[in-house]
């Protein structure tokens, strides 16, 4: 029986299928034929013989059919499910060295302006500046560890105007190399917000990155910021690409990117983090004139 088994689960369906048929109208005749023996009856081929025949050898070929047919949806079930956690650990290990990269890209640049900085006084600001962009890659792998985890660690007081000057500061090298100048408002220094210290960080470094990447001959970033009634609004203007509506829609959603070697996570990332922190962030983009992001925030009094 095992033997038959295996040789049979290797035919192919309409092997099977003729198979159940042939065992059915054999199974019917041996039926027929018993029923003749014992009750001794002439054995005559009656329209009622025919449709026995008929139905048996369709029934047993619907009911292989089928099991047959359920048995291939759930093996392709587990073989999707299988594809997908794949695809899932392709894509994570993909986004993980895309957010790292933005780090570890500040961090060559203010290591390679320490060697030409004579000043003991900057030296000691770039080596600030790499010390905390090697915690954030440290953090960002920790956040992607911790990817069932979407809340907050910890929530305390902002200075938004700190954490944009530095985040400028940050990017200036990168802005630099692209040939972007980037220019920035003055913000009052009493506008704070409730939210995480490092994630703000990366929402801006990532925003600003993006912007400054959309410049591809070069361009002008404006970083601004409002304070209306309870709320503080940031806006980064760039001049370049730009997107067509239905990518700005898509703007967030995970793994979808305008860039050829992109992932999506970090735009996912930022509206997230965003969304965490009781914010809104809307885009606005035209299709070779640029784009504008507005982010709000709630002040924390």
């Amino acid at each position: 029986m095992p033997l038959l088994s295996d040789i049979y689960s290797k035919l192919k369906l309409y092997q099977k299928v003729i198979i159940a048929f042939i065992l059915a109208e054999i199974s019917a005749v041996l039926v027929i034929l018993l029923s003749y023996l014992v009750l001794q009856t002439p054995f005559e081929f009656q329209t009622t013989s025919i449709k026995y025949f008929i139905v048996q050898g369709l029934s047993m070929c619907l009911v292989v059919y089928l099991v047959e047919t359920m048995k291939y949806n759930a093996q392709m079930r587990k073989e999707l499910i299988k594809a997908e956690k794949m695809s899932i650990l392709t894509q994570i290990s993909a986004s993980i060295s895309h957010e790292v990269k933005n780090p570890i890209t500040i961090t060559q640049g203010f290591v390679e302006a320490l060697e030409d900085e004579d000043s003991k006084e900057r030296r000691k600001e770039y080596v600030g500046y790499i010390l905390e962009e090697l915690q954030r890659a440290q953090n960002i792998i920790y956040e992607f560890l911790a990817l069932t985890k979407p809340e907050l660690d910890s929530m305390t007081s902002i200075n938004i105007s700190k954490e944009l000057s530095y985040s400028v500061n940050l990017m200036k090298p990168f802005a630099k190399s692209h040939k972007v100048k980037i220019e920035i408002d003055n913000i009052d220094d009493h506008c704070m917000i409730l939210g995480d210290r490092q994630k703000i960080r990366q929402c801006f470094i990532n925003l600003i990155k993006n912007s400054i990447e959309a410049m591809e001959n070069g361009g002008e970033l404006w970083i601004k910021a409002n304070k209306n009634s309870n709320r503080i609004s940031i806006d980064i203007i760039d001049n370049g690409i730009g997107m067509t509506p239905n990518e700005v829609s898509k703007l967030g959603t995970p793994y979808f990117t305008t860039k050829e070697e992109g992932t999506g996570l970090g735009m996912m990332i930022v509206f997230n983090i965003i969304k965490t922190m009781k914010g809104e962030i809307k885009v606005e983009s035209e299709k070779g004139k640029g784009t504008k992001f507005m982010i709000t925030f709630p002040l924390a009094f």
